[in-house]
């Protein structure tokens, strides 16, 4: 096998966050999972790690803390538009590139045969790191032999290498930390704990007892670490497409003046799409302010189209809530491509029933949810999700959903019975109770998570009964850990 790069750009959420709002530099800055007070923290720069703040801290926790930190969610959708770009950057470099399929920041590249356009792999890794620099990312970039040694390389340290010899190599994977393996946190914690502070000391554990004690994952990267890579890197197929751009003369901060020349490239996009027979399945608007500020969305329509006028409603929505701190300067606009279905708007149609009655227009709900999601984002439209858990406030979770659907056939309904029926509901987070509150001689017990460290498997313990009061019946627990009595719903 020849020459191979891992390309790892650090905290790639962090990057688009910071690279989106430039006027945050030199203050606390966070990526969380979610927009909501208990969501765990993904990422952290470097001014918020010095104030004391933690990768997993819960935010309203970071907040007691640092009150001054700034914090946003990261769709998954950003991400994949920043790693696009980083391939189509690297590809003027390489032909071949291969994604990571367990770490989103890093990627394969084959440096092998290009010394004569470049001289040397060393000033092959200065032109690619240029290169992301001036697409607003910082990276590393280590030259190998193999697929690990050269991540586990780029991971652990922060400067870019080349290695001269498979030994070389070999000898320095061995000494990184073991913070630079692919594995969960709470993994990364009991190795601490045992005193497994290197890549060397976590291969040379038995593999049973990794398999045993951390799991199959841990198990197959452990056979990752010691094989030797004989495949070569299994290039991505890359689709060049030319983006529609247009740079103003004049910037602009009135949404009336800005969206004409938005028609005009949208107008491009749909004749570009029509003529290579697909439709328009999504779209991305780039715009950068005279100050140099880069904001970048994704427009989804409910179906892929080549309607012009409904794709301008959309931007239209999505811009309508943004405030620009300088004229825009610069548009840019490319669209993600599908082929048309004949039947595709047909396949859910259903008429009205025998009274004359309309039946659901789902193509309408769908353009609905479109608006909704172009108007608060992409993740505006979700339903619940239940989720394997012993715990109530984790036993679902909120799932973005693309477009309506109607409800399968539904069984005979039974005889009603009798008695009445009672339904829980939820509180969306469990609330101190008053004084004044018991459990029963024998509640319902729930207890786990006793070897755990991080904020989301911390111990619990709780004595789950009804309570009874002048308000209604309520479901509580008693913390036992604490002993504290919590709500954790009402009953109906």
């Amino acid at each position: 096998m020849g020459l191979l790069a891992c390309i790892s750009v650090d905290g790639l959420p962090l990057q688009i966050l910071l690279n989106a709002n430039p006027g945050w530099a030199g203050t606390p800055v966070a990526v969380t999972r979610d927009e909501k007070p208990q969501s765990p923290i993904l990422a952290l720069n470097a001014c918020a790690r010095e104030k004391g703040l933690t990768v997993g801290m819960r935010y309203a926790n970071a907040l007691s803390i640092v009150p001054n930190l700034r914090a946003r969610d990261m769709s998954a959708d950003r991400i994949a538009e920043a790693r696009n770009r980083i391939v189509h950057t690297i590809s003027a470099f390489t032909p071949d590139i291969e994604l990571c399929p367990f770490d989103d920041d890093a990627l394969w590249a084959s440096a092998d045969g290009l010394r004569s356009l470049f001289g040397t792999e060393a000033h092959w890794s200065r032109e690619v790191l240029r290169s992301l620099d001036a697409e607003g990312f910082k990276a590393a970039v280590v030259v190998g032999f193999t697929r690990f040694g050269t991540y586990a390389a780029a991971r652990s340290r922060s400067r870019s290498t080349v290695f001269a010899s498979r030994e070389e190599e070999r000898a320095l994977v061995g000494r990184s930390p073991v913070d630079s393996l692919p594995l969960p946190q709470r993994t990364k914690s009991t190795l601490r704990r045992l005193e497994i502070r290197t890549i060397g000391h976590f291969v040379s554990l038995p593999e049973g007892e990794i398999v045993r004690r951390f799991g199959k994952d841990a198990g197959v990267l452990l056979k990752a670490i010691l094989s030797d890579d004989p495949l070569p890197v299994q290039p991505l197929a890359i689709a060049e497409t030319v983006p529609s751009r247009r740079h103003l003369d004049a910037p602009l901060t009135d949404l009336n003046l800005l969206m004409p020349h938005i028609d005009e490239l949208l107008a491009v996009e749909a004749a570009r799409a029509e003529a290579a027979r697909s439709v328009i399945a999504g779209l991305t608007l780039i715009l950068r302010t005279e100050d140099g500020d880069l904001t970048t969305d994704l427009i989804r329509p409910a179906a892929p189209t080549l309607m012009t006028a409904l794709l301008g409603r959309l931007i239209l929505l999505r811009l309508s809530a943004r405030q620009f701190s300088s004229g825009v300067a610069e548009i840019e606009m490319h669209s993600a491509r599908s082929s048309p279905s004949r039947t595709q708007g047909e396949l859910f149609r259903r008429g009205g029933d025998s009274g004359g009655n309309p039946g659901r227009d789902l193509p309408a709900g769908a353009r609905a949810f479109a608006a909704i999601r172009a108007r608060f984002g992409n993740d505006a439209v979700a339903c619940a999700e239940l989720r394997d858990s012993w715990l109530p406030e984790r036993s679902y979770a909120w799932v973005p959903i693309q477009g309506p659907s109607l409800p399968g056939a539904r069984p005979a309904p039974r005889p009603a019975p009798k008695r009445l029926n009672a339904v829980r509901r939820i509180l969306y987070m469990p609330q101190q109770g008053p004084e004044g509150m018991r459990t029963v001689k024998d509640p319902f017990v729930v207890s786990g998570s006793w070897w755990g460290t991080e904020a989301r498997d911390i111990p619990f313990h709780r004595e789950y009964s009804f309570h009874s009061s002048e308000q209604g019946l309520f479901w509580i627990y008693r913390d036992r850990l604490t002993g504290s009595f919590f709500v954790q719903g009402v009953v109906d």
